[in-house]
């Protein structure tokens, strides 16, 4: 099974995320039909890709998680509008955390050792807290040069919510679109 940690919206949150994307979607005009948009239900915060995972390694892992890490609850806000990677041809388009991203990286650290104690290497590109709302799909990608300075241009509207626990989720890649299943949650404390 694919497994990835990860930080969820409140549904009060997801809501406006999901108005502020389909406004992103209206905003972009043509270059919109290049993307594929993540569902509402879908958008979070990756904290730690895991990939395919068996199920002694998923037992190991969710043991080694535990319930709870050892940081406060805290607020989190969105920021701008980017796209990765940072050169070249557009991959993913993006929402940034603006508020509660140090915290996001702080929490992420603290997986990462526990992640490793399971018997698992993390990732190893910087953590870099945000929203994956959209990807270009891959015959596109030549025709969304300018998608950068649009989503630059875009005015910033934050949304807010609290982050009071991280979710251990278990992906299927089968339908049109994932569907990501909790499997548990780890409480800030």
């Amino acid at each position: 099974m694919r497994l990835f940690l990860a930080i969820e919206l409140d549904r009060a949150a997801r809501e406006q995320c999901d108005a502020l994307v389909a406004g992103l979607r209206r905003s972009l005009g043509e270059a919109a039909s290049a993307l594929r948009w993540t569902p509402a239900e879908n958008i979070h915060v990756t904290l730690h890709f895991l990939g395919e995972v068996d199920r002694t390694s998923t037992d190991r892992l969710t043991a080694a998680l535990g319930t709870s890490i050892p940081h406060p609850a805290f607020e989190a806000s969105t920021s701008s509008f980017g796209a990765f990677p940072p050169g070249g041809p557009p991959k993913i388009v993006w929402l940034g955390v603006g508020a509660g991203a140090s915290e996001m990286a702080k929490v992420h650290r603290v997986l990462a050792d526990r992640i490793q104690l399971a018997g698992f290497q993390p990732e190893s590109r910087e953590f870099s807290a945000h929203l994956t709302v959209a990807r270009v799909r891959d015959r596109d990608r030549s025709s969304v040069r300018g998608l950068r300075a649009q989503l630059s241009a875009i005015s910033r509207h934050p949304i807010a919510w609290r982050v009071d626990h991280v979710t251990l989720f278990r992906s299927d890649l089968s339908g049109a679109a994932p569907r990501y299943e909790p499997m548990t949650a780890l409480w800030l404390a």
